[in-house]
């Protein structure tokens, strides 16, 4: 009897090692079609500001307020000014744009 426990312990964990070396082949195989989200050149920021997303990739993020031009610390010498959201932008709901013309609000008159 202990010959044919030690041939099925055998055989299991054969079987065992085998799984996990199809299993670990699938997945490099795989990880070959993973697309790179993250590296230099890739998203929509970049030291400048928002970039324009990718044609035919949706809307975007929203844009600085025109009436208020971003000037951040890399854009050379001038007055740093605040980021201030396109409350007008025709993706926002009434409320979001509400919400963010009162911070803007408060931001421009120095409560924020």
């Amino acid at each position: 009897m202990v010959p044919v426990k030690k041939l099925l312990l055998c055989a299991g964990t054969a079987a065992f090692f085998a799984g996990v070396g199809a299993w670990t082949a699938s997945t490099r195989a795989s990880a070959e079609q993973i697309p790179q989200l993250a590296g230099p050149g890739l998203g929509w920021i970049s030291n400048g500001g928002w970039l324009d997303p990718p044609a035919g990739t949706g809307h975007g993020p929203l844009k600085q307020d025109p009436a208020h031009p971003f000037h951040g610390n890399l854009d050379g010498p001038g007055q740093v000014t605040h980021a201030l959201a396109d409350t007008t932008d025709p993706v926002l709901k009434p409320w979001a744009a509400a919400q963010m013309l009162a911070t803007n609000d408060e931001v421009l008159s120095g409560k924020r």
